[in-house]
């Protein structure tokens, strides 16, 4: 018998560079959908994850994956582009029975040589889809990007 879907809301926001401390997210330079590249390129996704009351204090797997607008998974010549980990919220004392606990985090890329075109990051929680952002990258005026390496 297959487990009813857990109703988990993702918020996923594109950055130049986010922190998650104390409980919350602090981002600079947020909310963009095309970035002007004239090389690698630096990002951050800044992730709020609404974890259902029912869902809390057990372990969930996540998964942000940089895919390429036809849906290939990004490796610029290396290892695919994903972060997993495994995430358990708590519940803090005091807290009202069946209320949602936010948990922040903040997801970042250095030196990311990517070509011109379209992508998107998809967040997973337990193999299951709950968030997409898309974005463009632009080369800057006088820009030659390397030659695209061969995809994973």
């Amino acid at each position: 018998m297959d487990e009813a879907r857990i109703e988990f809301e993702v918020a996923l926001l594109l950055c130049d560079w986010a922190e998650a401390i104390n409980g919350k997210l602090y981002v600079m330079g947020g909310g963009w959908s095309h970035i002007q590249m004239g090389g690698p390129v630096t990002l951050a996704l800044a992730v709020n994850i609404a974890v259902p009351w029912h869902a809390t204090n057990q372990k969930h797997q996540i998964r942000a994956t940089l895919l390429t607008e036809d849906g290939q998974v990004v490796s610029a010549g290396g290892p695919p582009i994903q972060m997993d980990g495994e995430v358990e919220v708590g519940r803090p004392a005091g807290a009202r029975v069946g209320v949602p606990q936010n948990m922040p985090m903040a997801l970042r890329v250095q030196n990311l040589p990517l070509q011109p075109g379209g992508y998107s990051w998809r967040f997973e929680i337990d193999g299951e889809e709950y968030a997409r952002v898309v974005f463009q990258a632009i080369a800057a005026p006088g820009y030659s990007p390397p030659e695209a390496p061969p995809q994973a």
